[in-house]
C-alpha cells in the first residue's frame, strides 16, 4: 500500500522519532576503549537563568556541525553537555521573582531555604534547556551531562582551589572591590554596568591645621573637587602633584576634614592631574590641583593609599548606607555622626547642605551649580569584598622552586609580586557573598609559611562561595586529575587518555 507524502515538511512527524532512534542506537556516545582518533568539545554551559535564545541556537548548531563532521570521518567524538549555575544572575532573577510574588527578600529566608528556592529554579530551567538542545538535534553524549554545581564539579573546584593555595598562588587579604549593594556581593570589573549621567561637580574647602605662606600670600585652606561628596567622610589624605610649585610648601602639612574633624596629611603623588582650564582633558579642566584621597571608595585612591601607606576608612555598610561599623572609628561625637544610617544619596544631600552653611567654619561649598557628564557604575566601591571582611585573591610567585604561602603583610616581600585584580587567565578576586555556589574551603599555613598538606572542609566560619569566573578559570587551569572528575565517573578513563 503506497503512502502519500505530505506537501509540506512537518518536523513534528519526523524529528522526534528520528532523534530518539539515534539515542537508542548510542550513536552520540564516545567509546573509552576505542583506538580511533579522538575529538572532543565541551559545550559552553548555558546559564540556568532562562531558556535558550537564538544566539544559543547558532552557537550550538556550529558545534554540532563540527562534531558530526568529525563523527562522519570516523573519529571517536565526544560532545560533552552541561549547564552553568550562574551564581549572581540566577540569584538575582530568583530574588526578583520572590519579591514580585511574595513581597519577600532573600534575608527573609534562612540560607538553606533560599538555596532550595534557587535549586528549584535551576531544576526547572535546566530541564527546559536540555530539552531545547535535544529538540535542536544536538548530538551530545547525554550520559555525561554535567552541572557546574553538582557533587563531582564541586569536588573538582575544591581540589583546584586548594592546589592554588598549596602552590602559594592564592591568599586571603583585604582589597578594594566592586561591591553591589543590591545583591550584596563583589562584582568583576567587566560585570559593572556603566552609564553616562549628568551630575554636580562640587568644590570643597579643607582648612589647613596651620596656615602657610606661599607665593607671598597666606594660605589657610586647599580646595578639592568631587562628584561624590559623601565619600569625603573616608578621606585619609589630600594629594598634590609633586611638580606643583606649592608642593614644596604644603607636602607634610595637615588639613582638617570637614564634619569629621580628622587631621589628614597632604602628600605628593604623580596621579594628581595639574589644573588646566583650557585643556581638552576633562580632569585637567576641572582640577583644582588637589585631590581628596579616599582609599576605601575609589580604585585610584586605593592605589595611592598603597603607595603612601594610608589608612583605609570604610564609611559604608554592605547596603551602601553610612556606617561606622566597618572601619570608621572617629564618627562618634563629630558633626558627621548625624549621617549614620542614612542612604548614601541622602547623606550626599546632607553633606552638601552642611558644608554650604559653614561659610565661616572649617568647610565651604563652592560652585555647586556646575554640571558635568560623568560615568557611574551599577555597583559601589567598598573597602572589603564581603561580610567576612576579606577576599581570596591570587598572587604571582617569581623565581623557581616550590612556592610558599605568604601572609598578607609579607605580600610585597622578596619573591612575591602583587599583580592586582587580574593575572593571566585567572581573575584576582575569587570570592562571592552569594547564597548558592561552591563553598569555600579552609586552608592553613604553619609558622614557617608552609601551606597545609590536606584539604579542610569549610567549618562555617564564612558563608561566602567561590566566584563563578574563578571556577571557570580553575576548570581551564590544566589540572588533569580533577578534569577527569569534572567529566564524570562514566568518562574518567576516556578523558584521562584524551587529556594526557
Amino acid at each position: 500500500m503506497s503512502t502519500e507524502l505530505s506537501k509540506a515538511y512537518n518536523p513534528k512527524e519526523v524529528e522526534a522519532e528520528t532523534y530518539q532512534s539515534w539515542i537508542d542506537a548510542g550513536v552520540f556516545n564516545a567509546d573509552a576503549t576505542s583506538d580511533r582518533p579522538k575529538f572532543c568539545i565541551v559545550i559552553p554551559p548555558p546559564n540556568v537563568t532562562a531558556p535558550l535564545h537564538l544566539g544559543h541556537a547558532l552557537n550550538n548548531a556550529l558545534q554540532d556541525i563540527l562534531i558530526r563532521f568529525r563523527r562522519m570521518r570516523q573519529n571517536n567524538t565526544l560532545w560533552l553537555p552541561g549547564t552553568d549555575h550562574a551564581g549572581i544572575a540566577t540569584q538575582t532573577v530568583v530574588e526578583k521573582r520572590i519579591l514580585a510574588e511574595e513581597g519577600k527578600g532573600r534575608n527573609d529566608f534562612a540560607r538553606e531555604e533560599f538555596v532550595k528556592r534557587i535549586r528549584q529554579w535551576k531544576d526547572q530551567y535546566e530541564a527546559r534547556i536540555i530539552e531545547q538542545l535535544r529538540k535542536m538535534g544536538c548530538s551530545c553524549d547525554w550520559r555525561r551531562t554535567r552541572f557546574t554545581m553538582d557533587d563531582i564539579c564541586a569536588k573538582a573546584v575544591r581540589q583546584a582551589f586548594f592546589k592554588l593555595f598549596a602552590d602559594g598562588l592564592i591568599y586571603r587579604g583585604k582589597r578594594l572591590v566592586n561591591w553591589d549593594p543590591a545583591s550584596q556581593t563583589v562584582l568583576a570589573d567587566d560585570e559593572v554596568e556603566h552609564e553616562t549621567v549628568e551630575g554636580f561637580f562640587w568644590y570643597l574647602r579643607y582648612s589647613l591645621a596651620e596656615p602657610v605662606e606661599a607665593a607671598g600670600e597666606v594660605m589657610d585652606h586647599v580646595t578639592v573637587a568631587t562628584t561624590r561628596p559623601e565619600t569625603m567622610l573616608g578621606d585619609t589624605a589630600v594629594a598634590i602633584n609633586p611638580g606643583n610649585p606649592l608642593a614644596g610648601v604644603l607636602v607634610g602639612k595637615l588639613v582638617r576634614l570637614p564634619l569629621v574633624g580628622r587631621l589628614i596629611p597632604i602628600i605628593a603623588d604623580e596621579h594628581v592631574v595639574p589644573p588646566d582650564p583650557q585643556s581638552d582633558d576633562e580632569k585637567a579642566r576641572f582640577s583644582t590641583g588637589f585631590l581628596k584621597v579616599t582609599p576605601a571608595h575609589d580604585p585610584d585612591d586605593y592605589e595611592i593609599g598603597l603607595r603612601h601607606d594610608l589608612p583605609v576608612v570604610n564609611v559604608m555598610a554592605p547596603d551602601a548606607s553610612i556606617s561606622d561599623r566597618y572601619g570608621w572609628d572617629d564618627a562618634a561625637g563629630s558633626d558627621a555622626e548625624q549621617l549614620l544610617g542614612m542612604d548614601r544619596f541622602e547623606a550626599r544631600r546632607v553633606v552638601v547642605e552642611d558644608l554650604d552653611a559653614a561659610i565661616d567654619g572649617y568647610g565651604r561649598l563652592l560652585d555647586a551649580d556646575m554640571w558635568r557628564v560623568r560615568e557611574m557604575g551599577s555597583g559601589s566601591r567598598f573597602a572589603y569584598g564581603s561580610g567576612s571582611g576579606q577576599t581570596w585573591e591570587l598572587i604571582e610567585v617569581k623565581g623557581e622552586g616550590t612556592s610558599q604561602f605568604h601572609q598578607f603583610r609579607d605580600l610585597h616581600g622578596e619573591g612575591v609580586q602583587h599583580v592586582g585584580f587580574w593575572t593571566p587567565d585567572i581573575r584576582g578576586t575569587v570570592e562571592r557573598a552569594l547564597a548558592g555556589g561552591a563553598k569555600l574551603v579552609s586552608a592553613t599555613a604553619d609558622a614557617q609559611g608552609q601551606s597545609a598538606v590536606q584539604l579542610i572542609p569549610q567549618s562555617g566560619a564564612t558563608p561566602d562561595v567561590l566566584d563563578g569566573i574563578g571556577i571557570g578559570a580553575f576548570l581551564d587551569a590544566g589540572f588533569g586529575g580533577w578534569r577527569i572528575e569534572y567529566i564524570g565517573k562514566a568518562g574518567e578513563t576516556f578523558l584521562r587518555d584524551w587529556l594526557a
